[in-house]
């Protein structure tokens, strides 16, 4: 019952979430603006939980001497973009929106391609296509991951 209740919880806000775009009516918008303001508390404390946490983690593994440079970069890169958004702000020609666009992007790029690298091969792997079935279901999921990823 401990690991059920909060799936449970989480099925019904989730369904309540998604029948109130099929249902116009005022106690309907009434608990959707209701779960997003929960949702926004949830988020602040995750969020603190996980800077805690992560600094925690590499300033312990910093003290080991475990790839220090590693985790020294990480916690250089956690501090330093929120001080240049608030000192310089998040407009066009800015530190912030400069770092974000020729190093976060790129990097987010990169983990994508390997996401989709790794799951290609593992569903490769797992999944042979045998049968006709089988093959036009791998036909469709390889459409689908060409058509989501950027080529060129």
């Amino acid at each position: 019952m401990v690991r059920k209740l909060p799936l449970l919880i989480c099925f019904i806000s989730g369904l309540i979430m998604f029948l109130q775009f099929f249902v116009a009516h005022k106690i309907s918008s009434t608990l959707n603006q209701t779960f997003l303001e929960y949702w926004q508390i949830i988020f602040a404390f995750a969020l603190v939980l996980g800077v805690v946490g992560y600094i925690n983690r590499n300033v312990s593994q910093l003290k080991v001497k475990e790839d220090r440079f590693i985790k020294l970069t990480g916690l250089i890169g956690m501090f330093s973009m929120p001080i240049l958004a608030l000192i310089w702000g998040i407009k066009a020609d800015t530190p912030f929106i400069w770092i974000f666009e020729n190093i976060q992007a790129p990097m987010q790029s990169t983990v994508f391609a390997l996401l989709a690298f790794f799951v290609a091969s593992a569903s490769f792997r797992g999944f042979r296509a045998r049968s006709l079935p089988a093959s036009i279901l791998l036909g469709s999921a390889l459409i689908i991951l060409l058509s989501r990823s950027n080529i060129g």
